[in-house]
């Protein structure tokens, strides 16, 4: 996880032109209710979108949602 998120806050604090923290010190996950991963897999990729760094999330670079999955957002 470190590696993962050192090479990551890298690549995104250079995209941003920022040098700060990018990551929370602890890593955070919860168990997905039956029924809403759906609803949870629409609040992060709209992250980029109420951050102000792209108008629609299909614009993010980083996305990692798979284009099969387009139509069921």
């Amino acid at each position: 996880m470190h590696r993962l998120k050192g090479r990551s806050a890298r690549e995104c604090n250079i995209a941003l032109s920022r040098s700060s923290q990018f990551w929370e010190h602890e890593s955070f996950d919860h168990v997905i209710r039956r029924g809403k991963l759906m609803a949870t897999v629409k609040y992060v990729l709209n992250n980029p979108v109420k951050a102000g760094l792209v108008k629609d999330w299909r614009e993010w670079r980083w996305s990692y949602c798979r284009k099969e999955l387009y139509d069921k957002l």
